[in-house]
């Protein structure tokens, strides 16, 4: 294989130099994913929002396309994982890889890695679909050794599968509906970015969101300071783009339950859940839930949508029961093939026990960032690092 090039990029202005490449490989991507597109992550970056430090591998093919950009997080002590960049805004932690390049983006990765071009003897990759094992020789070759971990099951809808909730569950929001009906004329409606009406629904849904509890916490998107900027910068700076798109449970014209969702378009389309909000008056009847179903309901009617990934976490009950399917959420870690690297391997792969364990026994546990080696190991300091941005 002809040689790749990798650059770190180190600093906002390095992503800001990128922003032309970097979107068309958001495009053109195997496995899309709109929280690093750079509409939503340069403005967390700005603000600061990722915690620790922050960086990308960006390979590029021996042609010089943009063939893979690794965005990572780390710990600012000396021992620490290369984690995926995430922040609070941030719902898939999925790496940007061009479709046809996987093996040249990886082996690229693999080299920075074995090169130790990075702050870290290990880094963690997170992907939904993005399968290593069908690029192992990328790895392989440079002598690199790897740590397949936990699997997470996310609810989703998907198109040619029709999974059904119980019919219990079904029942029981079905009958909401009608309980909500009988107090006004009841529609699910959705408006894109750049449509009209948009502006609209994105200053019903702040409203909406503001007068439940998520203002009470201090969370809501209006909420002064970080969240207000964000939106402000993520979202309606882009209300042009059709990369949004707004549900909307209307009673009467008056939303009830509202869901902001992104958008990606290719071969095939792709949407994502990114924040909620219910009137909290009409608790009773769940039009959260309510819309939930809806959604369900509708996308299997409908044939333009590929996958709805709800971006739900574990706690979201109602998600789990109403979208009984699951896309499964890989996670691996990579490590230099030496006594360092292997011995934080062993350190992950005990905690990992220990943390199954405590799953069974209802106690949580958690992997730390930085972590102490077992006794012995020594530690060698990465050399010179490679073009930085």
């Amino acid at each position: 294989m002809a040689k790749q090039h990798v650059q770190i990029v180190a600093s906002v202005d390095g992503f800001e130099r990128l922003v032309d490449e970097w979107s068309d490989l958001c495009d053109h991507a195997a496995n899309p994913n709109p929280f690093y597109r750079p509409e939503l992550l340069l403005p967390a970056l700005r603000m600061g929002l990722p915690k620790g430090r922050t960086l990308a591998v960006a390979v590029r093919s021996p042609a010089g396309d943009l063939a893979g950009m690794f965005p990572f997080q780390t710990s600012r002590k000396r021992l620490s994982v290369c984690r995926p960049l995430t922040h609070l805004y941030c719902f898939l932690e999925t790496p940007l890889v061009r479709k046809g390049f996987e093996d040249v983006a990886l082996s690229g990765l693999a080299q920075a890695l074995h090169r130790r071009t990075l702050p870290s003897a290990v880094l963690q990759i997170d992907g939904l679909g993005l399968n290593i094992q069908r690029h192992r020789e990328s790895i392989r070759t440079v002598g690199l050794a790897t740590l397949p971990t936990q699997i997470c099951r996310r609810p989703v809808l998907r198109a040619g599968q029709r999974l059904h909730p119980s019919n219990r569950t079904v029942k029981e929001y079905s009958r909401k509906w009608r309980r909500l009906e009988e107090q006004g004329t009841l529609r699910l409606e959705s408006v894109g970015g750049g449509q009209p009406g948009f502006y609209r629904r994105v200053n019903q849904f702040l409203d909406l969101e503001h007068g439940g509890w998520k203002a009470r916490h201090g969370s809501s998107m209006k909420s002064a300071g970080i969240p207000r900027q964000y939106f402000e910068e993520a979202v309606i700076k882009a209300a042009h783009s059709d990369m949004w798109v707004i549900d909307s449970l209307c009673l009467d014209d008056r939303p009830i339950a509202m869901q902001l969702n992104l958008i990606e378009r290719s071969d095939r389309t792709f949407v994502f859940g990114f924040k909620s909000a219910f009137d909290d008056r009409l608790e009773r009847y769940s039009p959260g839930v309510v819309l939930l179903n809806e959604q369900r309901r509708r996308f299997h009617e409908s044939s333009d949508m590929d996958l709805f990934d709800s971006c739900a976490g574990e706690g979201n009950l109602a998600v789990f029961r109403l979208w009984p399917d699951r896309l499964e959420r890989s996670r691996y870690y990579l490590a230099t093939n030496n006594l360092l690297g292997r011995a934080y391997l062993e350190v992950i792969s005990r905690k990992l026990g220990s943390e199954e364990n405590s799953d069974r026994s209802g106690q949580p546990s958690s992997l730390p960032s930085s972590m102490p080696l077992p006794q012995g190991v020594g530690i060698r300091t990465p050399s010179a690092a490679g073009p930085t941005a």
